[in-house]
């Protein structure tokens, strides 16, 4: 694959930025988490494609940090400039029938990535969704990557922004009091496009803390949970009726997964014409929460 013209100035800019190699951060675990929920697949990654290899700033369903760059499909992606890339079935597209991520494992058929610009427009990485089975993304999935792509893009631009900013040693406080409530305007924004995405989805899901508190939810999981309607406040997930007979249950597989010691809870709670199903899965990496899912199902 040849490069671009600007590669040499494109990596110098990436490096200069200070990402690679850096800690988790929660708002790009969550760009991440709402990106998988909302397109339905297993892996969504915030990728920095260095000289030689691709490197995760956030990995959503895949637990290892990097990869070869001569061997990835973002390497690819971030030549087009700002279209996204869209592969429906990598094995029947003859650029990547032979690629080896299509062809050994994690055999992949499905990719769909932005670039991710900065402030100069030198493609930094890619924010991207995989999947192993071959599909097609609906308007309103497409729609959702395009708005979370914006926010990576927004974020980074004003993380370079403000190492630009020449700190009065005189002035810090001041200085530190802006970048803290920058930095929550962003959590906040993050928070918002979380709970948009997750209105988009049918089932009823909630997100719930470190703390066992929720943090959100979307309409469907108020409707099972309150079904006249109205909202319940921030509350754990005890508190809930509908979890009454089983909360400590629930709260011991909510602890299982913040230590890590699994990835996936379930739980169903029968009633007398229903059965809840309750599902709990990580949220972020590593887990500073957890997504509960709640269903109802008819009873055999």
């Amino acid at each position: 694959m040849s490069l671009p013209d600007y590669e040499e100035r494109r990596v110098s800019a990436l490096r200069r930025f200070g990402l690679l190699d850096s800690p988790p951060e929660e708002v790009f675990d969550g760009i991440t988490l709402a990106l998988a929920n909302v397109c339905a697949v297993p892996i969504a990654l915030i990728t920095l494609v260095d000289s030689d290899r691709q490197w995760f700033k956030s990995a959503y369903g895949m637990d290892f940090k990097e990869t070869p760059r001569d061997s990835s499909i973002c390497g690819f992606a971030i030549q087009s400039t700002d279209r996204m890339t869209v592969i429906e079935d990598a094995s029947q597209d003859v650029r990547f029938a032979s690629h080896p991520l299509v062809t050994q494992e994690p055999y992949v058929r499905f990719y769909a990535g932005k670039p991710i610009l900065n402030v100069d427009g030198y493609p930094l990485g890619v924010i991207c969704v995989i999947d192993t089975k071959p599909r097609k993304l609906e308007t309103y999935q497409l729609v959702a990557f395009e708005a979370l792509a914006v926010s990576v893009t927004g974020i980074f631009a004003e993380r370079y922004r403000m190492q630009q900013v020449a700190i009065d040693r005189d002035n810090v406080e001041t200085v530190l009091r802006q970048r803290v409530d920058r930095y929550q305007q962003l959590c906040d924004e993050r928070d918002t496009a979380l709970h948009g995405v997750l209105d988009w989805l049918d089932e009823a899901v909630a997100v719930v803390n470190a703390n066992g508190l929720i943090i959100g939810s979307n309409k469907s999981w108020i409707n099972l949970v309150s079904p006249d309607g109205g909202e319940p406040a921030a509350k754990d997930l005890a508190s809930i009726s509908v979890f009454a007979e089983k909360s400590l249950e629930i709260a011991a597989g909510c602890q299982e997964i913040l230590s890590g010691k699994i990835d996936r809870f379930e739980l169903t709670i029968p009633r007398t014409a229903t059965l809840f199903k309750v599902l709990l899965t990580p949220y972020s990496n590593p887990p500073a929460g957890a997504i509960v899912q709640l269903s109802v199902a008819e009873p055999h």
